[in-house]
């Protein structure tokens, strides 16, 4: 279940969620039921009992069990605990940074974050992720990937998706890449 250069706290994780499921579809009813109330901190779950659940527990998928555990941490969903924990959050959805398509900007890479936000420093535009490298671009490229380059949310964080001034912005910007792809 471990991925190559994966944080041993996301894997123990992803373990809790597997043990979650198992005790979920297993034939012990006391430890189905623990399961099940578990599953409650879900929303929406919140207004069943861990009866009414395990009544529909076929429906229940792996997407669950990391819902409850993400939320168990104190994070919104897995995808927010994982990239809070991961080395490189950005590297699985790297094609919504730089899709294949767009090699014809003029985009300036780097190898390091602290090349890429001196080189930002230095003469402005967005620096953004693709797997393990940086790159620094111009609003048409934001335009071409389906953002807004005016969007106030850039220059609340600081046109630095790395380490954003605010993470509340950062957020918001990703939202809207995402529904836009």
């Amino acid at each position: 279940m471990s991925a190559p250069n994966e944080s041993p706290q996301l894997n123990e994780y992803k373990i809790r969620a597997s043990r979650l499921l198992k005790a979920l579809r297993g034939d012990d009813q006391p430890q189905a039921l623990a399961a099940a109330e578990r599953l409650r901190i879900i929303p929406r779950y919140r207004a069943m009992s861990a009866a009414q659940i395990l009544a529909g527990r076929e429906g229940l998928q792996l997407k669950h069990a990391l819902q409850v555990i993400a939320l168990e941490a104190g994070q919104p969903d897995w995808l927010t605990l994982k990239r809070s924990l991961d080395d490189n959050p950005w590297e699985a959805d790297a094609d919504l940074f730089y899709p294949q398509h767009y090699g014809a900007f003029l985009n300036h890479w780097c190898k390091t974050y602290e090349e890429a936000r001196a080189l930002l420093d230095r003469q402005g535009g967005y620096l953004l992720p693709y797997r393990r490298q940086f790159f620094i671009c111009q609003a048409d490229f934001i335009k071409a990937i389906g953002l807004d380059p005016a969007d106030p949310d850039w220059e609340r964080i600081g046109y630095d998706w790395i380490r954003p001034d605010d993470q509340h912005a950062r957020d918001r910007l990703w939202a809207k890449l995402r529904a836009n792809r």
